[in-house]
């Protein structure tokens, strides 16, 4: 039996996590008694998944009190071997006392992220397709996404709407996607890249957001969960940051993607770095392409 425990903040991937058998989110009002019933059930081993020191989740490990726990090193757990490691790197190090070896990021192909859809958010994503991508372009479906996990993060509408001109350009098909927060950065950014952009509706649900990240066939957006969702699914990916340190930990595993970053921060990224980008990854996806079947 393997369970989870999330925050109320990463509730909402709950439902993309697939080979668990138990859900469990640790709420401010009802902590106590979901740590009891995690108690209650006696496991062999408590694995925090946390990989900088969180006070919380620490306590939550000790009080589930596993047979076994498993916390990663009190040092710096992004260096490995004196160098900055990926987190993905850094979280299978985790699996060591079951025997697992470690990996690196030569191995990312062979161990890629990857999640289930629901099938509600599967079938979402086709009305989503029908009513909003069977018109216009038929190029490449570059998908933006214009929200950020924080303002920091934020690279505006402006940046956006000339990067969809730029794509929209060269034949692709640009498609503006957010959180219901940033619709009115959305709104902007679909003024100002044209009446050819199509702009999605914006969703409540984690899942249903996912999927419409499947429809895409390539995917920018700034540091965050989306760049990792979208490695999830698979799709190739441009992501910008403003730190090069954080690129280098927090990178899409196991998909084909390019990085901007900058140490002046995101504002320092011009939209003509970003095309450039976007154009090298459609380069490096055709030629993975298999080869068009040879006609009878």
């Amino acid at each position: 039996m393997i369970d989870i425990l999330l925050g109320e903040k990463n509730e909402v991937v709950s439902p993309l996590l697939p080979g668990l058998d138990g859900r469990f989110v640790l709420r401010r009002l009802g902590a106590v008694a979901t740590l009891g019933d995690l108690r209650s059930n006696r496991y062999d081993v408590v694995i925090n998944l946390h990989l900088n020191r969180s006070a919380g989740a620490s306590l939550a490990t000790r009080l589930v009190r596993g047979a076994e726990v498993i916390n990663y090193p009190a040092a710096d757990p992004f260096r490995a071997d004196g160098s900055l490691a990926h987190a993905v790197v850094m979280t299978w190090r985790l699996l060591g006392p079951f025997g697992v070896g470690p990996i690196t990021e030569a191995d990312a192909s062979r161990h890629p992220l990857r999640l289930r859809l629901p099938a509600a958010s599967a079938a979402f994503a086709q009305q989503l397709e029908a009513a909003y991508l069977g018109r216009g372009a038929a190029g490449r479906r570059v998908f933006l996404n214009v929200s950020a996990s924080h303002p920091s993060r934020a690279w505006g509408a402006g940046r956006f709407g000339e990067l969809a001109r730029r794509l929209m350009a060269d034949g692709c098909k640009v498609v503006l996607v957010g959180a219901p927060d940033d619709e009115s950065t959305l709104h902007r950014a679909a003024l100002l890249a044209g009446r050819d952009v199509v702009s999605l509706p914006t969703v409540e649900s984690y899942a249903d957001f996912a999927a419409t990240l499947s429809l895409a066939d390539f995917i920018v957006t700034t540091d965050g969960s989306t760049a990792h969702l979208g490695a999830a699914l698979g799709r190739p990916l441009v992501v910008l940051y403003g730190r090069p340190e954080t690129a280098k930990a927090w990178h899409p595993w196991g998909v084909p993607h390019r990085v901007a970053a900058d140490t002046a921060g995101l504002d320092a990224i011009k939209p003509s770095l970003v095309h450039r980008l976007v154009d090298k990854l459609q380069l490096e996806a055709e030629s993975l392409a298999p080869p068009e079947p040879s006609p009878p």
